[in-house]
């Protein structure tokens, strides 16, 4: 299997990458990390980011409902949380799915 460019491999495994970063997983990202977000949203053409690798007690939205974090611990080790799932519709509506943490309805 051929490797990744070897201008994406550095931004793809460092801390900061999108892969290892906790940035946007706390309560309140800090501004600048929801300001980089934007940029990488503008570069992509995309208007919302959905990330996982953090668990919440819910599914919830950060940087004003750019980034959704749908990481609700489902595993036992991680303490089994409701099954949640994130529905983007084709209007551009977003909405939750599923019980615990607040579910249903397009929080953020």
């Amino acid at each position: 299997e051929p490797l990744p460019p070897p201008l994406l491999l550095p931004s793809a495994v460092g801390g900061r990458s999108p892969v290892w970063t906790r940035e946007l997983g706390v309560a309140a990202p800090a501004g600048d990390a929801c300001d980089e977000v934007g940029s990488a949203l503008t570069a992509l053409g995309a208007s919302r980011l959905v990330v996982g690798h953090t668990v919440q007690e819910g599914i919830n939205a950060a940087c004003d409902r750019r980034v959704w974090r749908i990481d609700v611990g489902l595993s036992r080790a991680m303490g089994g949380g409701a099954p949640q799932a994130l529905e983007v519709r084709r209007d551009g509506s977003v909405v939750r799915l599923g019980g615990g943490g607040g579910g249903g309805g397009a929080g953020g």
